[in-house]
């Protein structure tokens, strides 16, 4: 059996793990007659930036707009069993720094979504850290395969994400031609997609690096001043995945008009 090593970066600062508040299990958090949608609320060590409770809000205030959805919560990581009773699932880690949990349990969980066909949406800043800076082939592999992702480029958290918007895709339509997602969204990633992959929000200009991996490693020097060229992207679709390199519940609560456009779209 493989055993995922993580590597800690010793320039970050020292932050306790955070203990999860809540019973694990499911609970109906909306009802309808029609769209179950599953948001799962995990990941593992310290916490910066919101937490995946914070962005369950988020989540709730989109549902609010979209009829006939169901919102469920399962806190935790469920069983693939759960997911036969589901078309849509949101999995949110927040700002935790591993974001698909410490020894990348997640992974199975996730893929097992995208291969029964859901709908997949991740929310995991720190995509760039889960392994450290030089992952396993494996955690590559899920990247690649389920979410689409080829690199990763890791920002420093106080380093604000400046992203571009077309307004031409359905997911960008409404929003701002460019908009800043704030710093304290935890450690944001822009993303190098990967073939037949899209990418989306554009990182803008002046970001601050901490590491990268996949193709985006050896292309930025670390803790330093970086243009995000070749593009990399805040959002990345693939198939029916989509995964956000920034927490949402901050970008609403800094521009409600942006977030709540974002999630809905």
């Amino acid at each position: 059996m493989l055993v995922l090593a993580i590597v800690v970066v010793a320039s970050r600062p020292e932050a306790p793990p955070v203990a999860n508040p809540y019973e694990e299990g499911l609970r109906l958090v909306k009802a309808a007659n029609t769209t179950n949608v599953l948001v799962v609320t995990y990941g593992c060590g310290p916490i910066t930036g919101y937490s995946p409770w914070d962005d369950l809000q988020f989540w709730q205030a989109v549902a609010e707009r979209v009829e006939d959805v169901a919102l469920w919560w399962y806190n935790g990581l469920p069983s693939a069993d759960v997911l036969a009773n589901f078309s849509v699932v949101i999995y949110t880690a927040g700002g935790y720094w591993f974001p698909f949990g410490c020894s990348g349990e997640a992974y199975a969980f996730l893929r097992a979504a995208a291969e029964r066909g859901l709908a997949v949406i991740v929310v995991a800043p720190d995509i760039n850290y889960q392994e450290g800076s030089s992952p396993s082939g494996e955690y590559l592999a899920f990247l690649r395969e389920v979410l689409g992702i080829a690199g990763a480029l890791g920002l420093m958290y106080y380093s604000d994400l400046p992203v571009n918007a077309s307004g031409v895709h359905p997911v960008e339509r409404g929003l701002p031609s460019s908009f800043v997602v704030k710093a304290v969204n935890s450690w944001p990633d822009v993303f190098d997609p990967a073939p037949g992959a899209l990418g989306l929000l554009p990182a803008g200009r002046g970001v601050v690096s901490e590491f990268a991996i996949g193709t985006a490693a050896g292309l930025y020097p670390a803790y330093s001043a970086v243009e995000p060229t070749p593009p990399l992207y805040a959002l990345v679709v693939y198939k029916r995945a989509a995964t956000l390199g920034f927490v949402p519940y901050g970008l609403w609560k800094e521009s409600p008009d942006v977030g709540l456009r974002l999630g809905v779209n």
